[in-house]
């Protein structure tokens, strides 16, 4: 019996320690779970802060970059629209002195087409008056020589004294054109 009430007693003493272990396993089991459970809650906190503050900046970044790309394409379109306008006014500039340029050339044409007309017909009057004056100068000349010969143009001798002209005598010669 005293064997009995020891094992029983000792039964009793193992069945409480064991469950006395169960229970400290069981509230120290559940202690590493709430301790896990609130390190997860912190660390889904933190995460979610993180995943939040990442995102923002990659919108501010994003949001930025657009800005910037914006700017660029502003100033771009800009520039482009300068350039238009002064190759257009280069070209414009370019037609304009190529009718200045035309204008000036066709007056000069013109001026040189007057101007060689004028000299055809001051060229053309004193030619006019060198023929006479040749003309004049050969009458003059074959005049002289029928006088040499004492032939007149209609046959006729002269009389001798024609045959000597005095200074001042003129004979329709042309030198006083001259």
């Amino acid at each position: 019996r005293e064997a009995r009430a020891d094992a029983d007693a000792m039964l009793a003493d193992a069945k409480a320690r064991a469950d006395r272990m169960v229970a400290e396993a069981t509230a120290h089991a559940d202690g590493l779970v709430g301790d896990a459970r609130a390190e997860s809650a912190d660390l889904l906190d933190r995460s979610r802060r993180e995943a939040e503050s990442t995102t923002a900046r990659a919108r501010a970044e994003s949001d930025r970059l657009v800005e910037q790309a914006n700017i660029i394409y502003d100033r771009t379109i800009t520039e482009a629209r300068q350039e238009q306008q002064r190759m257009l006014s280069e070209s414009e500039v370019v037609r304009i002195a190529d009718e200045e340029a035309s204008r000036i050339r066709d007056a000069a044409h013109a001026e040189s087409d007057r101007r060689r007309e004028e000299c055809d017909a001051y060229i053309d009057d004193k030619m006019a008056r060198f023929e006479e004056f040749l003309g004049s100068t050969i009458r003059t000349v074959s005049r002289g020589r029928e006088e040499l010969h004492g032939v007149t143009p209609a046959g006729r001798r002269e009389a001798p004294g024609r045959r000597g002209a005095r200074e001042g005598d003129h004979y329709g010669d042309g030198y006083g054109d001259y």
